[in-house]
Formats: structure tokens, sequence, C-alpha cells
């Protein structure tokens, strides 16, 4: 029983990661085909965030059957807060800007709300 609920917890967390990786590997090979500027590619860091935490909040809300919306953006909360420690172990975070952190978190918790939303259908 235990380890069922640590998988029903754990795999919203996993769904993000497998989005996160597989449409960054899509992004990069169209950031090398078409020569992306910077603010495209901002944009589409933004859109990956997004797919993935909304995945995360789509499969949550499926699990929790009950304030679906809050489990979504609690996972895409989880998500950001992930994204800030990887951040910190690289080194990136220290130089990031509050508005971009800010967009971020808005990006993760409003599109792991929506997926929790959605999860509905």
């Amino acid at each position: 029983m235990k380890g069922k609920r640590i998988l029903s917890i754990c795999r919203p967390l996993l769904a993000e990661v497998l989005v996160t990786v597989l449409a960054l590997l899509l992004l990069s090979f169209l950031m090398f085909r078409m020569e992306w500027g910077e603010e495209q590619i901002r944009m589409g860091v933004l859109a990956v965030y997004g797919l993935a935490c909304m995945a995360g909040g789509c499969l949550a809300g499926k699990t929790a059957r009950q304030r679906r919306f809050l489990w979504g953006m609690g996972y895409g909360g989880l998500y950001f807060l992930m994204l800030i420690l990887v951040s910190l172990a690289g080194g990136g975070a220290a130089h990031a800007q509050i508005e971009e952190i800010v967009t971020a978190f808005a990006v993760c918790a409003g599109t792991g709300m929506a997926g929790g939303m959605l999860s509905v259908l």
C-alpha cells in the first residue's frame, strides 16, 4: 500500500521530467536548424516548462480526483523548486533576474493548475 502511494506521488514528477527531456531535445533541434535568437530561445524554454507542468498537473489531477487544480498547481510549484535547485547546483540561478524567476514560477504554477483542471476530461 505504501509503495503504491509513493508511486502515485512520484508519477506526475516523472512525467514532468520525461516531457521536459523530450521537449528540450526538440527545442535544441529547432534552435540548431532555425538559428533562433535569444528571445525565441527564452520563449521556447518557457513553453517547455509549461508543457511539462501541464502534463504533470493533468496526471496529478487524475490521481487526486478532488481539488485537482490545487494538486496541479502544487506539482507545478514542485517542478519550479526542482528547476531552482538544479539551477543553483549548476550556478545559473545566481545570475537570474527576479522578473525571470517570477515569470517561470507563474508559468509552472499556472500551467500545472490548468493541467489539473483539464484532468477532468
